[in-house]
């Protein structure tokens, strides 16, 4: 019975870490992004995926930086799902 206990008090105590690290990185996305907002007036979105000619791009804007990645397996993937599953999409 104690080993099951301590089984589960690890995982909560995972699960604890892994949503305050979750939330508090969100919550630096966003302060960015209104920081942004606010000082220059530059309201583009903080990441935004752009399908092009050649494949699909994950562009992301945050802390000053810029970062661009290839995302079309990912693409791929969801529009599968979205057709299996009969929801529409783009």
């Amino acid at each position: 019975m104690a080993l099951v206990r301590q089984e589960w008090r690890s995982f909560w105590l995972g699960f604890g870490i892994a949503m305050f690290v979750l939330i508090t990185g969100l919550g630096l996305l966003k302060v960015d992004y209104e920081g942004r907002k606010l000082s220059f007036g530059d309201d583009t979105p903080v990441a935004k995926v752009e399908r092009t000619a050649y494949g699909t791009e994950l562009k992301v804007k945050a802390f000053g930086r810029k970062g661009t990645w290839d995302v079309t397996g990912l693409d791929r993937a969801w529009e599968f799902i979205c057709d299996f599953g009969c929801i529409p999409h783009e």
